[in-house]
């Protein structure tokens, strides 16, 4: 694993146990650090006006996909334990997305999933430099809490990371 992953892996863990809470804790043993360090990223602009129609699909256990423009979101088998309706919109200017989910039979949102889903953006209209840069951040309040360890493929134009709940999140460069 690389020191850049390993950096973003340890965010990452350090922003689900600090994220638990709406608002970053200042006072928290190495919160300014990483706030400075995330500081470094800005969400990725994008050639689209417009934000998309959300989109919405029902998926099973069995698993399925959501496609909103060409951002995809995958359910791996076993990810919900009912049918769940899954909603996925993005934003306009930028590359990103909301991402919401309620059970069928109840209504009630669901928002933290077992195993884990994929999360894919494309970077196809965007405006970048080097997409080896592009990774993908979870925003919430409009503010980027953690970069998500992200693979880009540049022959699909797609920028994948892995969640575990859902929020707002969008395509990030340093």
């Amino acid at each position: 694993m690389s020191l850049r992953s390993r950096r973003l892996f340890a965010l990452s863990v350090l922003a689900l146990v600090t994220g638990a809470c709406d608002q970053p804790n200042p006072a928290a043993p190495g919160e300014l650090q990483r706030q400075a360090w995330l500081a470094t990223y800005s969400v990725v602009a994008s050639t689209d006006t417009a934000a998309s129609p959300a989109v919405t699909a029902t998926i099973g256990t069995e698993g399925g996909s959501i496609i909103a423009g060409n951002h995809v979101l995958t359910v791996l088998p076993g990810s919900v334990s009912a049918p769940t309706a899954f909603t996925m919109k993005s934003y306009a200017g930028t590359v990103q997305i909301d991402l919401s989910a309620r059970s069928v039979a109840t209504g009630l949102p669901v928002s933290v999933f077992p195993q884990p889903l994929r999360l894919s953006l494309s970077y196809g209209k965007a405006k970048i430099g080097n997409p080896n840069r592009l990774m993908i951040a979870w925003i919430l309040n409009g503010q980027i809490v953690t970069v998500q360890p992200s693979d880009v493929d540049k022959s699909t134009q797609l920028v994948t990371t892995w969640l575990y709940h859902f929020s707002d999140y969008g395509l990030v460069t340093d």
